[in-house]
């Protein structure tokens, strides 16, 4: 509330020292304070950080990030800002481990949004053309923990439900599928990621049928189909045991003439 009503004063007086705080706590109170702020329409919290997330002091990147990941499930409509603020932050290209994975955690939260999850995936697919490789490894690695993801209403879920109906989205997820799994940065990722998916195709039918069109998309040469075919052959089901039956029906969307061997 005092950040609605005198935003500069509550930030130089409250809110920096809590986000420049070596303490993890205060830090957290900044970005919570800064993304009700925002839901209560406070003036320029976006620009603010926006800036903050390209700032010489790493506690304000840190807020900055943190701040943008939960905001934009709760505001759609900010959503393609955010993801612009964060790609700003990776194009510098000097983050350190945990600041890294901040990018990646609030990269993957903005696909949680269901109504904009069409529009995420197209800036994504965008963000893969760019000059920088910090950036392209900010998109891949973003997609991929949000596809390593099996909770209710995951990407996974929405792809499964919705996704795979519409031409864009479907092109966008092979187009980011294809380029995880052929970056050698991510590949290993990728395909934990896919198995994710390829367990919750065991529960849902829906998610077996969109694996099913997906994986002949994600074929380009035969090395392609050789990494997919070795994944889902030495699959395990989530408990340890044999391979899941569904694995069989996807390695016959992979070999369309020649049924999978059995399940050992």
């Amino acid at each position: 509330m005092l950040a609605r009503a005198d935003l500069p004063s509550a930030v130089a007086l409250l809110i920096d020292g809590w986000a420049v705080s070596r303490a993890f706590g205060p830090r957290v109170t900044a970005a919570n304070t800064l993304v009700l702020a925002q839901l209560l329409n406070a003036p320029v919290v976006l620009r603010l950080l926006t800036e903050w997330c390209t700032d010489h002091h790493w506690a304000r990147r840190w807020t900055a990030i943190r701040a943008l990941g939960l905001l934009a499930p709760l505001r759609p409509d900010l959503a393609a800002p955010a993801l612009s603020a964060l790609a700003a932050r990776a194009r510098v290209d000097d983050s350190k481990p945990t600041e890294s994975d901040n990018l990646v955690e609030s990269t993957a939260l903005l696909l949680s949004v269901g109504s904009r999850r069409g529009e995420m995936l197209s800036e994504l697919v965008r963000l893969l053309q760019h000059d920088t490789p910090s950036v392209r490894a900010l998109a891949l690695a973003g997609f991929i923990r949000a596809c390593d993801n099996a909770d209710e209403g995951a990407l996974v879920e929405w792809y499964a439900d919705t996704g795979m109906y519409e031409t864009d989205s479907a092109r966008d997820v092979a187009a980011l599928w294809r380029a995880a799994l052929g970056d050698r940065a991510h590949t290993r990722q990728a395909l934990n990621a896919l198995r994710t998916w390829t367990h919750v195709a065991q529960r849902r039918p829906d998610a077996a049928h969109a694996l099913e069109l997906l994986l002949p998309a994600l074929i380009v040469t035969a090395a392609d189909r050789d990494r997919l075919d070795h994944e889902l052959r030495t699959m395990r089901a989530e408990d340890g045991g044999p391979r899941p039956p569904v694995a069989d029906r996807l390695l016959a969307a992979l070999h369309p003439s020649t049924p999978a061997q059995p399940r050992s």
